[in-house]
């Protein structure tokens, strides 16, 4: 006997739908109707119908879809790995005194599928609803529904996996109630999912997201940020750094965050840089978890105070020298700006734009457009760190960046002007500090002195913009097509063994290598002499796991492990990577991670 049917259908150009309705003798009933509003599901006084732009709903249950990274959600939620799915019952609202969840009789409402996508999932979100032939109220069927459904709605990966067979089933399975009908509705928004896929195919094959696509042009700019986070996101190695971070923050939710989680938050960040997570990834976890909190007070730091110091003279009324900072003082305030980002201290921020809404304030009465100006001048300095800074370290961490002349032709008059204003102060605010980094990989290392040198000869006539651009490129070349080798190189001996000391060997992995990059039409990328250093690097990699680590592990010998990375020119990010794998392959003690990876 048939007792469930499911139904395919479109309801505008964009949206696919999928019912799927459980019922007995189901085949008997009459359940469903066309109409020209609109597609009608319907049973025992509940009724939902989908139109061309959205649903009109006057029914029980309610709609679950697959949180989306970055999206706005309840910080239990987000602290919980176990919840996976946002659920929402028809007329239920939270006590904002006690924040707890209460059912009304108000299940009537409608949604246009702009709302649908932009609040919930943007690819897809399934409708529910209770056809009960029984005498209970719109609140007591509602109350019913969550107590059997609601933990495992919160949490299965049917939702996201988009399995209407498995989720009915467990409907089903929960509810196990007689005579009632179960209706699952999915909506799909083909446009989001194409443009997801693509998006999701180039970062797995390229390790970084193309600039706007032409089909994501037309798309709501929240949306589009949303489908790029959530692709960069879901890869595995993006989702464990992510994660980690998401942990240490939740352990830290009244905002006081001690020096030693302080440094591993930032090592984090610093690792995510090579796989282009963009840090507003980071920036949200902290907003969601910190948001509402009362921070716990601290003595302020020095570089805060000189920062109140300087910018809220333009605040004192004593005279027109309090609308002027001196030469000494910008270059203060811009080693302070350094300090606030080096420890990701919003404070520097929020000054200024307290201090900035006050002069707009104070202007607005007195007409004090000098005031304006001169503080103008100030925040002018200020733009153009944040863009040389984001510049630097975009073209240093980031693997194949592409380098414009217009960028550097920008970057080389912030050279002139911040060294106009103390000699070598641009290499004290931007280079040096990346030099002391200690996750700065060795192609990042390159670019940074041949900027260092480029900025120099090209302020001297000893070399032009395009003559840095070209370096920086090939540099760039030079990165990608090492990381593309290294990548086949380490999946091709995953399959078969040779003998890397020896030519023969180095030989047979070339023609694999070779016979890869040809089926992926990538032979032309292929560089002889960066194949030879990608076998020395593998080498020195087998050595490390397979000969040093045990030995650190074994004696504690930590200084060990730091000699090794001095003098074998592996990056040690690498390091950490291997590392992990060790442990979580030989199952040893999780803490020995922390225990190596002290800095």
């Amino acid at each position: 006997m048939i007792k469930t049917v499911s139904f395919y259908g479109k309801v505008n150009e964009n949206i696919d739908f999928y019912a799927t309705v459980s019922g007995e003798s189901i085949y008997r009933k009459f359940f469903m109707k066309e109409t020209q509003k609109g597609v009608h599901f319907f049973s025992n006084g509940n009724e939902l119908i989908l139109t061309e732009e959205g649903i009109i709903h006057n029914c029980n249950g309610g709609q679950v879809s697959e949180y989306m990274f970055g999206a706005s959600l309840p910080i239990e939620d987000l602290l919980n790995d176990e919840v996976l799915n946002r659920l929402v019952f028809f007329g239920a609202f939270e006590n904002p005194k006690t924040k707890q969840l209460y059912f009304t009789n108000k299940v009537s409402g409608a949604l246009s599928y702009d709302s649908i996508f932009l609040n919930g999932n943007a690819l897809s979100c399934y409708f529910f609803f209770i056809g009960d032939p029984k005498n209970l109220s719109v609140v007591e069927r509602q109350e019913k529904t969550l107590k059997a459904l609601g933990k495992y709605l919160k949490r299965t990966e049917m939702v996201g996996k988009q399995d209407d067979t498995s989720l009915m089933e467990a409907f089903i399975e929960f509810l196990d109630e007689k005579n009632i009908d179960i209706f699952l509705i999915r909506l799909t928004n083909k446009e989001n999912m194409a443009i997801y896929k693509k998006l999701k195919d180039c970062y797995e094959n390229n390790r970084k997201l193309p600039e706007i696509l032409p089909e994501e042009e037309n798309l709501d700019p929240y949306v589009r940020e949303r489908l790029r986070i959530d692709v960069i996101y879901q890869d595995k190695i993006n989702k464990a750094l992510i994660k980690e971070y998401k942990y240490l923050l939740s352990q830290n939710v009244e905002g006081k965050i001690p020096p030693s989680i302080k440094a591993r938050l930032q090592r984090l960040r610093t690792l995510s840089l090579r796989h282009n997570i963009p840090s507003s990834l980071f920036d949200t976890l902290e907003n969601i978890i910190f948001q509402g909190k009362e921070k716990i007070a601290a003595e302020e730091s020095s570089y805060i105070s000189e920062t109140r110091q300087i910018l809220e003279s333009f605040l004192l009324d004593a005279g027109p020298f309090t609308q002027e900072i001196t030469k000494d003082e910008l270059i203060t305030l811009l080693f302070c700006k350094q300090k606030a980002v080096q420890e990701r201290d919003n404070t520097f921020e929020e000054i200024l734009l307290d201090v900035g809404r006050l002069i707009d304030e104070k202007v607005s009465q007195t007409e004090d457009f000098d005031l304006l100006e001169s503080f103008g001048k100030t925040i002018t300095y200020l733009d153009r760190f944040d863009s040389s800074a984001s510049f630097i370290n975009n073209i240093t961490f980031m693997e194949g960046k592409e380098i414009e002349e217009a960028h550097i032709r920008s970057l080389v008059n912030n050279y002139k002007i911040f060294n106009e204003l103390k000699d070598g102060l641009f290499e004290k605010l931007f280079i040096e500090p990346l030099k002391k980094n200690i996750y700065i990989t060795n192609f990042g290392r390159k670019k940074l002195e041949e900027i260092e040198k480029g900025l120099k000869n090209i302020s001297n006539n000893e070399a032009t913009i395009q003559d840095l651009s070209f370096i920086l490129n090939e540099i760039n070349r030079q990165e990608e097509t090492f990381q593309l080798l290294r990548n086949i190189c380490k999946e091709r001996l995953k399959h078969f063994y040779v003998d890397l000391t020896k030519k023969e060997g180095k030989v047979a992995l070339q023609k694999e290598v070779l016979k890869e990059m040809k089926k992926n039409g990538q032979e032309g990328f292929f560089d002889e002499e960066i194949f030879k250093a990608v076998i020395e690097k593998i080498k020195l990699e087998s050595l490390y796991i397979n000969e040093i680590l045990p030995e650190i592990i074994e004696k504690g010998s930590f200084e060990l492990r730091e000699d090794f990375i001095k003098n074998s020119g592996i990056e040690r990010f690498i390091i950490e990577e291997l590392e992990q794998e060790y442990i979580e392959v030989e199952k040893l003690d999780p803490s020995l991670l922390s225990q190596l990876q002290a800095i």
